[in-house]
C-alpha cells in the first residue's frame, strides 16, 4: 500500500490476495485520493471485513503496528531523518486537530450556558409556584 519505501520483490514473500482494502494517496498537490475495494466473489463476507478494517484502521486501533511498520521500514532503508521528521509532523498534526476540537467543544458549551437557566426559579419541585400547581 504505501510507495514510501522502495520494495525488493525477489526478498518479500508473495502476500495473500486481497479480498477488501481501502487506499488513502495523496497527489505532488496535496490533495487526498481514497480507493477501497471488496470482492464477494472470492470471500462472501469481504464487505463486511472491509467496515471491520475501516473501524480498526479509524479508531486507532491499528496506530501501533502502522507506526511500528514505519520505524522498522525506515531502520532498514536508513531513514532515521525522515522517520524524525514524519513523527514530529503527526505529532503536531495531532496537536493542531486536537486543540481544534477542544476549543470548538469550548465555544459551543459556552453558547450553550448563555441560553439560560436549564431549570426556572419558578418551575421548582415539578410545577410552577405562581400558579399553586405542583
Amino acid at each position: 500500500m504505501f510507495n514510501f519505501f522502495s520494495k525488493n520483490k525477489e526478498k518479500e514473500p508473495e502476500l495473500p490476495k486481497s479480498v477488501c482494502k481501502i487506499e488513502f494517496s495523496a497527489d505532488d498537490e496535496g490533495v487526498i485520493w481514497i480507493d477501497c475495494y471488496w470482492n464477494i466473489e472470492d470471500n462472501p463476507q469481504s464487505h463486511i471485513m472491509l467496515a471491520d478494517l475501516m473501524q480498526r484502521v479509524f479508531s486507532g486501533s491499528m496506530t501501533d503496528e502502522t507506526l511500528e511498520f514505519i520505524k522498522t521500514q525506515c531502520a532498514k532503508e536508513g531513514k532515521d531523518e525522515e522517520l524524525q521528521e514524519f513523527m514530529e509532523s503527526l505529532a503536531g498534526f495531532h496537536q493542531e486537530y486536537f486543540s481544534k476540537v477542544v476549543m470548538d467543544n469550548f465555544l459551543n458549551l459556552s453558547a450553550d450556558n448563555k441560553s439560560g437557566p436549564v431549570v426556572k426559579p419558578t418551575n421548582v419541585i415539578g410545577g410552577d409556584i405562581r400558579s399553586k400547581k405542583m
